[in-house]
């Protein structure tokens, strides 16, 4: 009985493993729909639209965290939903550093992952809700003005995260090529 119970387990463990690796798949794929031009848009008029790839994956987590806890329970469910967001959460950094953004198209970035963030506070689990807050705040690079940027980078959950993703970020603002821009900025990063 022993064994039997050990070989379920383990069945059980791969079937988990796998189903976190369909939904990084899921999360790739509709990531990938993501158009060159979603974050610099000319008007205001789609400030009310959330962009493709959020819209899928937003009801992607609704969906999962629907199935899940019908299955799975207190620290099984919390692993599996950790290992789930902190792939969405490692996929999303790096996904947003692709992209030019605009001032507008910071909203709508911010508005994806406020849409993020709506998903996955449901599962309660404190430390994806802190890594979802700190992608929150690194979109925030993308809106303020550039003289606060220095502020902002040295303030709350951005004061701990490394100086190459901010700059990563930053680079990616439609605004950073201007020479007085870029000059300031990086006066200010190495003092």
């Amino acid at each position: 009985i022993n064994a039997y119970f050990k070989r379920c387990e383990m069945l059980i463990n791969v079937i988990l493993e796998e189903t976190v690796q369909l939904y990084s798949h899921k999360f790739t794929n509709s990531l990938s729909k993501q158009k060159k031009k979603d974050f610099i848009p000319r008007s205001q008029e789609i400030l009310d639209q959330d962009t493709l790839p959020a819209i899928e994956i937003v009801a992607c987590l609704n969906s999962l965290y629907a199935q899940t806890i019908l299955h799975l329970k207190k620290e099984n469910l919390k692993f599996f939903l950790m290992k789930v967001g902190t792939d969405l959460y490692q996929q999303l950094l790096e996904h947003f550093k692709k992209y030019q953004v605009n001032s507008i198209g910071g909203i709508i970035l911010t508005k994806d992952i406020i849409g993020y963030q709506n998903a996955i506070e449901e599962w309660k689990i404190q430390e994806l809700l802190d890594d979802f807050a700190t992608l929150r705040e690194l979109a925030n690079l993308f809106t303020v003005q550039p003289e606060l940027l220095d502020s902002l980078t040295k303030e709350g959950r951005l004061s701990n995260v490394g100086a190459d993703i901010i700059s990563e970020y930053i680079a990616k603002r439609e605004d950073f090529n201007h020479e007085s821009f870029v000059t300031k900025f990086r006066l200010n990063l190495k003092s």
